[in-house]
């Protein structure tokens, strides 16, 4: 079944490490071998890395159109037409690859999460209200691969680091 065993993976690497030819080489055919032709879904947050792992981009495999955050507007026009195509996208699957993970937003992690979540909930009788649950998410997904370069991550500052009150303290001491 595409929905039980919780396994996430950190995949980290600098540029040209191989990281996506790991992606494209090694896991993608040991899923879709297990799982079927439709047994892995892989995004990156822009076209530029989705293209690099033959993959979609977060907001396509969230069904987000034009671009919107609005996650939780099915109410719309086609609002059959989005589930079925969610439904079809996350029901079968039972690996997602996250290529440049440090790339993106937390509101479209946010949204693909809650998503697929979406699309798998019929198929394995998933309770929406618990989709942030550590054994819930992504839909329950089996295996979720995140891949990316921990040095392109921006730098934190001082005053939002983890030491940031003890640093503050110690400064006013002097």
């Amino acid at each position: 079944d595409p929905v039980g065993r919780i396994l996430r993976m950190l995949l980290l690497g600098g540029g040209g490490c191989g990281k996506s030819r790991i992606v494209n080489l090694v896991l993608m055919p040991l899923f879709l071998q297990f799982w079927g032709p439709r047994g892995c879904v892989k995004a990156a947050p822009s076209n530029n890395a989705a293209r690099g792992i033959l993959g979609k981009t977060l907001h396509i495999a969230a069904k987000l159109v034009g671009g919107s955050l609005n996650i939780m507007n099915l109410n719309m026009r086609s609002k059959t037409a989005a589930q079925n195509a969610l439904r079809y996208l996350w029901a079968p699957c039972g690996a997602f690859i996250i290529d440049e993970a440090p790339q993106g937003a937390a509101a479209l992690y946010h949204a693909v999460a809650l998503r697929s979540c979406y699309g798998r909930a019929s198929a394995y009788d998933l309770e929406l209200a618990d989709y942030a649950e550590p054994s819930q998410t992504f839909g329950a997904m089996p295996i979720v691969v995140e891949c990316g370069d921990e040095l392109q991550l921006p730098p934190v500052p001082a005053s939002a680091g983890l030491f940031a009150e003890q640093t503050q303290a110690a400064t006013e001491h002097l």
